[in-house]
């Protein structure tokens, strides 16, 4: 088993990758340069930010974890927030801003609720 990186692309700078526009090539190059740096260490516990052309963060990376090591993330808002009691950035986020801590709880919840309600629907259309 390797490493897994997870990435948040902020949509709003888009146009400025697209391959079909010539002067876009060294933003391209930037992308692709930030994704092999951020696959090979990030250095925050909480990911890093990577520019790309005028978007200060473009892209967000998430730390890697090692593929056995299980992860949930919370798109929330305008960001990624990753979900684990027993991961340093979370639990300082939780203490930093335990408001928002409980909007991503909350989030989170729902959507357990939910994935389970699908999984009987799912069980019981085999029943039949």
């Amino acid at each position: 088993m390797g490493y897994l990186t997870t990435f948040t692309i902020y949509n709003d700078g888009a146009e400025n990758i697209n391959p079909s526009k010539t002067n876009n090539l060294e933003n391209i190059k930037q992308l692709a340069s930030a994704v092999y740096h951020a696959s090979l260490n990030v250095s925050s516990e909480e990911g890093d930010a990577y520019s790309v052309a005028n978007h200060s963060n473009f892209l967000k990376a998430q730390k890697p974890r090692h593929a056995d090591d299980p992860a949930v993330y919370v798109h929330l808002g305008n960001t990624v927030t990753e979900m684990n009691a027993h991961n340093e950035s979370t639990i300082k986020l939780f203490r930093r801003n335990p408001e928002f801590a409980k909007q991503l709880m909350t989030t989170l919840e729902n959507q357990v609720k939910d994935l389970k309600n699908l999984m009987k629907e799912f069980e019981a259309e085999k029943k039949v």
